[in-house]
């Protein structure tokens, strides 16, 4: 009952429930039995184990939301029950999120650990000193790992002392956001300008070596992704000669637009890990002339603000799914997550067709012409997408990735200590 109430909660009109167009397609849940689920749909649906199966598909019980509303599930850690290896115990946002194992966990003798404690320190220099002091198993969890902060550390605690962990590919990492129903970004040519100017090759230095290039489909999903050396041959990918091209006609799309260059508002960016790279961006777009401010705004304030559509252009996180259906959502008219309100009729046909298409073989070629007119009108600016290395100490054991976003979601709770001082 609590699994079907949740998935159906999703689908609720709520703007905060940018989910909800994952289960529109189904027409009946059913609950058989006490163990079973049963959903049936309106239409063919293709995505809809993954969508079941997606991190952020959370079974939230009608007690709970009963009790604490919805506000309170959001963001009020006493709400949080839990069916995994840990449960809540509290949480401050943007500072420590601290949990302890869960007594009643169906696989029995785990976890190991009686609870966990992370620490959403932004500044890189505060974690490592605590691994530095012992403080730390994990460097920089839950976040994502760099190999040149690897490399700082293991320089200063020894070689031994820091063990890299390669993630899997993610469908993660930051984005840049148009709303398109404010000037200038609802001229396309505006958005393609930008494109063209973006330089990837410059951003993925700024990453430390945790992206690869990526197109709107990320290499998560390797069936439907373009490959980076693909992606390199396209304008706004491309280095040298070409990129040079790609800036004059960068310049020649800002100019036929005919933008007020005094009229452009700021671009935020979310404060810590999306400046460094907003400010590689303000750099690309002002080498075709198109100048803007960057505004800081803290995690907690810019992701509710993108959320509710309170943005002109934003660089932050991204997150999403492994099935090429998630672009319905950030780009259909009607998709939960598309926060820009970027509206294209074919786009929005093709995005239908697509998820209501079986096969690989089907599939693909409707995602490569979505992937093509994405690339054309330009909604969002697509740089790179995370592959991030997690550093830990040698003696944390059982410890590797999933394949969801970042080190929080890594399989910790099969994960032991072995040999650690004290224990």
């Amino acid at each position: 009952e609590d699994a079907s109430f949740g998935l159906q909660r999703f689908g609720q009109d709520n703007p905060e429930f940018i989910w909800r167009d994952r289960f529109s397609a189904v027409d009946q849940f059913e609950i058989p039995d006490e163990l079973t689920l049963r959903l049936k749909m309106k239409e063919v649906f293709a995505p809809l184990l993954s969508a079941v199966g997606e991190n952020q598909m959370v079974m939230v019980s009608r007690d709970a939301v009963e009790a604490f509303g919805d506000d309170g599930i959001a963001g009020n850690a006493e709400a949080a029950i839990g069916t995994g290896g840990m449960q809540m115990v509290s949480r401050e946002a943007d500072v420590e999120t601290v949990l302890e194992r869960n007594p009643n966990y169906f696989r029995d003798g785990l976890p190991y650990f009686d609870g966990l404690r992370g620490n959403w320190n932004f500044d890189g220099a505060y974690p490592a000193a605590q691994y530095v002091a012992g403080e730390a198993d994990i460097l920089f969890y839950p976040w994502l790992g760099f190999p040149a902060e690897n490399e700082a550390l293991r320089n200063e605690v020894g070689e031994e002392n820091v063990v890299d962990v390669p993630m899997n590919a993610t469908w993660n990492w930051v984005a840049v956001h148009f709303h398109t129903k404010v000037e200038p970004y609802g001229d396309p040519r505006v958005r393609t300008a930008l494109h063209l100017a973006t330089d990837r090759e410059q951003l993925l230095v700024t990453t430390q070596g945790v992206t690869e290039i990526g197109g709107p489909i990320s290499h998560a999903i390797g069936a439907y992704a373009w490959t980076p050396d693909e992606l390199r041959q396209l304008p706004g990918y491309r280095s040298g000669a070409q990129r040079e091209e790609d800036l004059a006609e960068g310049r020649r799309l800002l100019d036929a637009s005919g933008y007020d260059p005094a009229s452009v508002p700021p671009m935020t960016a979310a404060a810590g890990y999306g400046t460094p790279y907003a400010e590689v961006m303000q750099q690309n777009f002002a080498a075709i002339g198109f100048e803007v401010a960057v505004q800081e705004q803290p995690d907690s304030e810019n992701n509710p603000k993108r959320a509710a559509g309170e943005f002109t252009l934003t660089y932050q996180g991204l997150g999403g799914t492994f099935d090429p259906d998630i672009l319905y959502g950030l780009s259909h008219s009607g998709g939960g997550r598309n926060f820009g309100e970027f509206s294209d009729p074919e786009i929005d046909a093709l995005l239908e067709q697509g998820r209501s298409t079986l096969g690989l073989e089907n599939r693909r070629p409707i995602y490569d012409e979505v992937q093509t007119k994405l690339l054309e009108l330009n909604p969002q600016i697509y740089c790179n997408w995370g592959r991030p290395v997690v550093g830990h100490r040698p003696w944390l054991k059982g410890y590797g990735p999933t394949n969801s976003s970042t080190a929080a979601t890594y399989a910790l709770y099969r994960s032991s200590f072995e040999g650690k001082p004290g224990v």
